[in-house]
């Protein structure tokens, strides 16, 4: 309490310049340091490692697991909301790899290694790079994407449509063609 009032004291009374002067270049300085550091991600990449891992291939696995099991049961009603299940994902993914839709599902896969990744890259906050509205210039961004593509042990050719992926922009929705 001492100093602050000292230092008080020598700002209401005349500080000399120096003092005043290194004063100003302090608060300057933290100033132009981020106070908050964002990792950002491509989700698109992120999505593709999921849909050729292994994790998503159990899955699919249950399902097909679940549609034999409908239909030596005759389940037509069951084996009709599982094909209609299975479409909406496929084009919910579409949007995710192609489009950049967000992909908050498979992100929640991975919520219990966020808050290593984060630390380990030195970052705040993570979010999609799609999410981004807005960046201050000089602000300080940390690319996460191969970080979390790795978290689903991808294979090399994962890998490569990975990197392909993250140099071409996004289609917008209208053009997404059920093609792909």
């Amino acid at each position: 309490m001492i100093k602050f009032a000292a230092f008080l004291g020598l700002l209401v009374l005349g500080a000399s310049a120096p003092v005043a002067s290194s004063v100003v270049q302090d608060l300057g300085a933290a100033a132009a340091k981020p106070t908050v550091v964002l990792g950002s991600f491509d989700s698109r990449a992120v999505v593709l490692s999921y849909m050729r891992s292994a994790r998503f291939e159990a899955e699919i696995a249950l399902v097909r697991e679940e549609m034999g099991k409908a239909q030596s049961e005759g389940d037509e009603e069951h084996i009709k909301a599982i094909g209609q299940r299975m479409e909406a994902r496929q084009e919910v993914a579409h949007r995710q790899v192609f489009c950049a839709a967000p992909a908050p599902e498979v992100l929640a896969m991975l919520e219990d290694q966020l808050a290593g990744i984060a630390a380990e890259a030195g970052v705040d906050v993570i979010v999609s790079k799609w999410s981004l509205d807005y960046t201050r210039p000089g602000a300080r961004l940390v690319d996460l994407t191969d970080r979390l593509v790795q978290a689903f042990d991808p294979d090399e050719e994962t890998l490569e449509s990975v990197r392909q992926i993250v140099v071409t922009d996004p289609l917008p929705l209208d053009q997404l063609s059920h093609e792909h």
